[in-house]
């Protein structure tokens, strides 16, 4: 038979554990996709979408001035 004190360090150690799992248990249960949904504050702390930038108008080729400015950086670099 165990002597009282190894029982007694066994039974605290056990507890512990029990409490633990269930700590998280009850954490997982709190921030499942439907309880976070389902809470009115959870729309508050919803991000909101990036907003996006409209689109610029293509520019005719070879038209704008970036792009002829690449071209004839292009042009220096690659020659033979």
């Amino acid at each position: 038979m165990m002597p009282a004190d190894a029982l007694l360090v066994t039974i605290v150690v056990v507890a512990i554990f029990v409490a633990f799992a269930a700590v998280l248990a009850w954490a997982d249960r709190q921030t499942s996709t439907g309880r976070l949904i389902s809470s009115p504050s959870a729309e508050a702390h919803r991000p909101r979408p990036a907003r996006r930038r409209p689109m610029r108008k293509r520019a005719r080729a070879f038209g704008s001035a970036s792009t002829q400015y690449r071209l004839a950086l292009l042009a220096t670099l690659h020659r033979p």
